[in-house]
C-alpha cells in the first residue's frame, strides 16, 4: 500500500489547509517526522487513518473532536488522500461531523460527516461513491487490512508493542485475534463453550429430576427414604431404581392389610343394613294400611252423589252437539237480512239514474245495458285521443311551413356561383404569397449562417494564435531543460556509480571524485515531462489551425451560393412575406366558408320542402281518423238510449265519461247485490232445518232447552273429577285388599310405636357400621392408588432409560468438549481453541521478529515461542521468551532494559507486519510509520536499528520515523518538521532539496 498525496484542512492542530506530496518523500525511502509535543506529528498519521477508515487510533477516536479549534468558522474540515493498493489507485476525501456557527442568525448548525471515493486506476471509468458503507468495503477489500490491522501494522506504535511484549499470554490473544482475523475460531470456541455450559446445566437438571422423583415417590409410599437431600442428588440410575422397588414393595404390603380390614367392615355393614330394611318394610306396611282406610272412607262419600252427576253430564254432552248448529243458523239469518238491505239500496240508486225495473230485475237486460255504457266510455276516449293527435299534427305542419319559408329566403340571400369564383381567386393569391415567403426564409437563413460563421471564424483564429504562442513557450522550456540536463549529465551518471563497479564512461572501478549535482540540476523525468507538454501543445496548435481553415472555407462557399443580405434586411423582408401570406390565407378561409354556407342553405331548402309535404299528409290522416271516432261514439250513445249529438256544445268529453262510469258502477253493484241475496236466503233456510233436526234427535223441546242443558266449563270439570276420583279409588281399594301384606299389617297395627323405637336403634347401628366400612374402603383404595402410582413412576423411570442415558452421554461429550476448547477440563495444555488457531501465525511472527532482533542486537538476542504456561498465566500456547546468547538462558521479556525492549518491540512489530501481510494474500506494505522509542537506544544500537530501516527502504518500502531524538536529524536528512503556532500548526520540509510542500497554506 503506497500513499501519494495527503491534504487536510481545519483538522486537529492544523487550522488551515496542508497539502503534502508523499511521493516526493517516498523517493528518498526514509524520512523523519519531528516537532515539539502537541505540534501535530501524530495528527498527520491520524489523518491518513481517518481518510481510509473514518476513525483514528486508540483513545483519540473516543474524543470525537477532529475539527481544529483554531479554524475559521467558514473553513471546511476534511482529509483527502491519494493512495495505491497493488495495481489499483484511489482518491478519497472524507470529513467528520462537527458544529459550526450559522451563516445567518445566531446559534450553531451541524455539518454532516461525508465521504467521496473514486478509483483512478488507468483504464477504469469510475463514477465514484458517496456511501460510507460502500466506500469502507471498497477500501477494506483493496487494502486487505481492517482499521485495527492498519493502525498496528502500517503505523507501528512502539509503546503498544512493548506492552504486547511484556503482556501475559491471555492478554496477547485478543490483540492477535484482531490482527489475524481469527474471529471464526473465537465464535466456534464461544459456541462450543456455551453448549458445554448448557450440557452441564441439562445434566444437573436430569439428576435434580431424579432426586425430585424419589422425593415425590416417598410422599406416596408407606415408608420414607432415610437419606439426606445431598445424597439423593448423587444417586445413579440403578440406585434410584432400587429405592423405587423398595418403596413399591412396602406400600403393596400395606395395601394387602388394608384390604382385609375393609372386607370385615363391609360384612358388618351388610348385616346392619338387613335389619334396617326388615324394620322399614314393616313400618311401611302399617303406613300403607292407614292410607287404605282413608281411601275407603273417601270412596263411601263419593258414591252418594255419583248418579246425579252422571245425569247432568249426559244432558250437557247432548246439548253441546246441537248448540253449534243453532248458532250457525242464527248467523246465516243475520247475513240474509244484510244482503236484502244492500239489494234494496242498489235498486234505489238505479232508480235515481232513470233505469227501469226490467233492467234492475232481469239479468240479461242489465248485462246489455252494462255493455252499452262500456262501449260509450271507450268511444269517448278514442275521440279524445284522435283530437289530440290531430292538434299535434297541425302544429307540426305549421312548423314545417315556417321552416320551408326560412330556408327559401336563406338560399336566395347567398349565390353559390359568386362564392366559388371568389374561392378560386383567393387560392391563387395564397400560392403566390407562399412562394415569396419561402424565398424570404431562405435569404434569412443564409444571413444568419453567414453571421455565425464569421463569429466562429474570428474566435478560431484567436485560439490558433494563442495555441501557437503556447507551443513556442513549451518548445523553449524543453530546449532550456535539455541544455541544463546535458550540463549536469556527469552528476547524473555519478549517481548510479557503485564501489567496485566499472564506470560506464571511463571503465574505472575507482571513483575518487564523483560529480555532484548542481542546485538547478534537471533529470530525465523533468525533461520527458516538458517534452510531453510540448507535444500536447503542438497537437492543440494543429487542431486550432485546422478548425480556423475549415470555418473560412465554409464561409466562402456560402458567399458563392448567392447574394448574402444583411440580417436586418432579410428579417424585414421575411416579416413582410409572412404578413402577406397570412392575409391571403385568411381571405381564402373566408371564401371557403361562404361557399360552404351556400351549399348548406340549398340543402336546407330541399330538406324543408320534403318535411312540409310529409307533415301535410300526416295531418290529413289524423282528420280522417277523428271523424271515424265521432261515428263510433254516436252509435254507442244510441245503444245506451242516449241522444246521439253528445257531447253537446259546451259539454266536455269528461262529463260524458263520468256519466258512463256512474251507470256502469250502479249496474255492476246491482247485479252483485242480487246474487248475494239469493245465496244468503238459500244458506239460512238450510241451516235452520239442520238445527231443528239435531234438537229433535237430542230429545230437547226447543232452543231454550238446548241453552239451559249446556253447563259452565268449571262445573263440567268438577263433576268429571269427582267421577274419575271415584273410579280410581274403587280400583285402588280392590287391589290393595287383595295384597298379601294387608293381613299381617292388620294384625300388628296397634304396635307401631314399638316398631319405631326398634327402627331408630337399627339405623344408628347401620350408620356406625357404614362409617367404619367407608373408612376401611378409603384406606384400601388409597393404599392401592399409591401402589399403582409407584408402579407407574417406576415403569416410567425405566421406560425412558435408554434414550435418557444416550442423552446424558451426549451431554457429557458436549461438556467435555466445551471445557477443552476453553483450556480447562481434560485439556492438559490449558490452550484455548483460539490460541491453538493463532499458534501457527504467532510462531511465524516470532520467527520473523527474531531475525530482525538478532541483527539489531548484534546476534545476542532472539525471540522464542513458549508453549508452557508461565507463572501467573492461566492459559498456555502464546508464551514468549528472549534467548540470550551471552548467558545461554531463556529470559522473560520483562527483564530487558529500555533500549533492549525498544529493539525487541520494533523487531516484533516488523515481524508482525510481515506475517499479517502474508496472511492478507501477500499484499506489499510499501509504507511504514514508526512512532517514538528511539531515545532509549545508545549510538551503536541506534545504528543497527537504522540499518534495519535502510534494509526496509532498499526493499522498496518507505519508512517514516516519528521521534524527538535530535541525533536522528543528523542521520535522516529528509524530514518533515511540524511547527506549532497560535494561528495553527504548519509543516516545513528539510533535506534532499525537496522544496516547500505544494499547495500549503500557513506552511513554510
Amino acid at each position: 500500500m503506497r500513499f501519494s498525496r495527503l491534504e487536510l484542512s481545519a483538522f486537529g492542530p492544523f487550522a488551515g489547509r496542508i497539502a503534502l506530496d508523499l511521493d516526493r518523500l517516498a523517493s528518498q525511502g526514509l524520512f523523519l517526522l519531528h516537532g515539539p509535543t502537541g505540534a501535530g506529528k501524530t495528527t498527520l498519521l491520524d489523518a491518513i487513518s481517518f481518510a481510509l477508515y473514518g476513525r483514528v487510533p486508540g483513545e483519540r477516536q473516543a474524543a470525537a473532536q477532529l475539527r481544529s479549534h483554531l479554524a475559521a468558522p467558514e473553513a471546511q474540515t476534511y482529509v483527502e488522500l491519494e493512495f495505491a493498493a497493488g495495481e489499483r489507485s484511489f482518491i478519497v476525501r472524507r470529513g467528520p461531523a462537527y458544529e459550526r456557527p450559522k451563516k445567518s442568525g445566531r446559534g450553531t448548525t451541524v455539518n454532516r460527516a461525508f465521504v467521496q471515493l473514486k478509483e483512478t486506476t488507468p483504464g477504469i471509468h469510475d463514477e465514484g461513491t458517496r456511501n460510507m458503507q460502500e466506500a469502507g468495503e471498497i477500501i477494506g477489500q483493496a487494502a486487505g487490512l481492517s482499521a485495527e490491522q492498519f493502525q498496528r501494522i502500517i503505523m507501528l506504535p512502539q509503546g503498544d508493542f512493548a506492552r504486547f511484549l511484556r503482556a501475559p499470554a491471555q492478554d496477547r490473544e485478543p490483540i492477535l485475534q484482531r490482527l489475524f482475523g481469527t474471529e471464526r475460531f473465537q465464535r466456534a470456541q464461544e459456541l462450543l463453550a456455551e453448549r458445554g455450559k448448557e450440557a452441564r446445566r441439562e445434566t444437573e437438571a436430569h439428576r435434580q429430576a431424579w432426586s425430585d422423583l424419589l422425593t415425590r415417590a416417598a410422599e406416596h409410599a408407606s415408608t420414607a427414604i432415610d437419606l439426606p437431600a445431598a445424597a439423593l442428588e448423587r444417586l445413579d440410575r440403578q440406585e434410584v431404581l432400587a429405592h423405587l422397588h423398595l418403596l413399591e414393595q412396602d406400600t403393596r404390603e400395606f395395601a394387602v392389610t388394608a384390604g382385609l380390614a375393609a372386607e370385615g367392615a363391609v360384612a358388618l355393614e351388610r348385616a346392619a343394613a338387613g335389619s334396617v330394611q326388615e324394620l322399614q318394610a314393616r313400618m311401611e306396611a302399617l303406613h300403607r294400611l292407614a292410607e287404605l282406610h282413608a281411601e275407603e272412607q273417601e270412596l263411601a262419600g263419593l258414591e252418594s252423589g255419583a248418579a246425579e252427576a252422571d245425569a247432568l253430564l249426559k244432558a250437557h254432552h247432548e246439548a253441546r252437539g246441537v248448540l253449534p248448529l243453532l248458532r250457525h243458523a242464527e248467523e246465516l239469518a243475520a247475513a240474509r237480512d244484510r244482503a236484502a238491505r244492500e239489494y234494496h239500496e242498489a235498486r234505489q240508486r238505479a232508480g235515481r239514474l232513470g233505469l227501469d225495473d226490467a233492467v234492475c230485475t232481469d239479468p240479461p237486460a242489465r248485462e246489455k245495458a252494462l255493455t252499452a255504457w262500456q262501449t260509450v266510455t271507450e268511444a269517448s276516449r278514442g275521440v279524445d285521443e284522435a283530437a289530440a293527435q290531430a292538434r299535434e299534427r297541425n302544429r307540426a305542419l305549421d312548423e314545417a311551413r315556417a321552416e320551408l319559408e326560412a330556408a327559401r329566403q336563406a338560399a336566395a340571400a347567398i349565390r353559390a356561383d359568386d362564392a366559388a369564383a371568389q374561392e378560386l381567386t383567393c387560392e391563387s393569391a395564397v400560392r403566390e404569397a407562399q412562394e415569396r415567403l419561402a424565398d424570404a426564409q431562405a435569404a434569412a437563413g443564409r444571413a444568419e449562417r453567414h453571421a455565425e460563421l464569421s463569429a466562429a471564424g474570428s474566435l478560431a483564429a484567436q485560439r490558433a494564435r494563442a495555441a501557437e504562442e503556447q507551443y513556442d513557450r513549451a518548445a523553449d522550456l524543453v530546449a532550456a531543460l535539455r541544455g541544463r540536463r546535458i550540463a549536469g549529465m556527469a552528476a547524473e551518471l555519478a549517481r548510479d556509480l557503485e564501489p567496485g563497479c566499472p564506470c560506464p564512461v571511463c571503465g574505472s572501478s575507482a571513483h575518487p571524485a564523483p560529480a555532484e549535482p548542481a542546485e538547478d540540476a534537471v533529470g530525465a523525468t523533468e525533461e520527458e515531462e516538458a517534452a510531453a507538454l510540448a507535444a500536447q501543445a503542438a497537437a492543440h496548435r494543429d487542431e486550432c489551425r485546422a478548425r480556423s481553415l475549415e470555418l473560412a472555407a465554409e464561409l466562402a462557399a456560402l458567399e458563392r451560393e448567392g447574394e448574402v443580405r444583411s440580417a436586418d434586411d432579410a428579417l424585414d423582408e421575411l416579416t413582410a412575406a409572412q404578413q402577406r401570406a397570412e392575409t391571403a390565407m385568411q381571405a381564402l378561409a373566408d371564401a371557403q366558408a361562404r361557399s360552404e354556407a351556400a351549399g348548406r342553405a340549398q340543402e336546407r331548402a330541399r330538406t324543408a320542402e320534403i318535411g312540409y309535404a310529409a307533415a301535410e299528409a300526416r295531418a290529413d290522416q289524423c282528420q280522417q281518423a277523428l271523424q271515424a271516432r265521432h261515428s263510433e261514439l254516436r252509435a254507442a250513445l244510441a245503444a245506451a238510449g242516449q241522444a246521439t249529438d253528445r257531447p253537446a256544445p259546451g259539454e266536455s268529453s269528461g262529463t260524458l265519461q263520468a256519466q258512463a262510469a256512474e251507470h256502469i258502477a250502479v249496474l255492476k253493484e246491482l247485479g252483485t247485490a242480487q246474487v248475494r241475496l239469493d245465496e244468503a236466503e238459500r244458506s239460512a233456510a238450510a241451516a235452520a232445518e239442520d238445527a231443528a233436526e239435531a234438537r229433535r234427535a237430542a230429545g230437547l223441546a226447543d232452543d231454550d232447552a238446548v241453552r239451559e242443558a249446556v253447563l259452565e266449563a268449571e262445573h263440567v270439570t268438577t263433576l268429571s273429577a269427582q267421577l274419575a276420583r271415584r273410579d280410581a279409588l274403587r280400583e285402588s281399594v280392590a287391589r290393595q285388599r287383595a295384597a298379601a301384606w294387608v293381613e299381617p299389617a292388620e294384625a300388628e297395627r296397634h304396635s307401631i310405636q314399638e316398631l319405631e323405637h326398634l327402627l331408630q336403634a337399627a339405623r344408628q347401628e347401620f350408620a356406625r357400621a357404614s362409617e367404619h366400612a367407608e373408612q376401611a374402603r378409603f384406606a384400601f383404595r388409597t393404599a392401592q392408588a399409591r401402589v399403582d402410582r409407584l408402579v407407574r413412576v417406576r415403569e416410567g423411570f425405566g421406560a425412558g432409560a435408554a434414550a435418557e442415558d444416550a442423552r446424558l452421554a451426549e451431554l457429557a461429550g458436549r461438556s467435555e468438549l466445551g471445557q477443552i476448547v476453553t483450556g480447562t477440563g481434560a485439556n492438559a495444555r490449558r490452550m484455548t481453541l483460539t490460541s491453538f488457531a493463532l499458534l501457527a501465525q504467532f510462531e511465524r511472527t516470532i520467527a520473523a521478529a527474531s531475525e530482525r532482533l538478532a541483527v539489531m542486537s548484534r546476534g545476542r538476542y532472539r525471540l522464542a515461542h513458549e508453549e508452557e504456561r508461565a507463572r501467573g498465566d492461566t492459559r498456555s500456547g502464546l508464551g514468549l521468551a528472549v534467548l540470550d546468547a551471552y548467558s545461554g538462558t531463556r529470559r522473560d521479556p520483562r527483564t530487558l532494559s529500555g533500549g533492549e525492549t525498544f529493539q525487541a518491540s520494533l523487531a516484533l512489530a516488523l515481524g508482525l507486519a510481515d506475517t499479517v501481510t502474508a496472511e492478507q494474500g501477500g499484499r506489499q506494505l510499501e509504507t511504514l510509520f514508526i512512532d517514538e522509542g528511539f531515545g532509549t537506544l545508545d549510538p551503536e544500537a541506534l545504528e543497527e536499528v537504522l540499518r534495519i530501516l535502510d534494509d526496509l527502504r532498499d526493499g522498496g518500502r518507505t519508512v517514516g520515523v516519528i521521534s524527538h531524538v535530535p541525533e536522528l536529524r543528523q542521520v535522516i536528512p529528509v524530514a518533515l518538521r511540524v511547527v506549532p503556532s497560535p494561528a495553527g500548526s504548519r509543516v516545513e520540509f528539510t533535506g534532499a532539496d525537496l522544496g516547500a510542500p505544494a499547495g500549503t497554506e500557513g506552511a513554510s
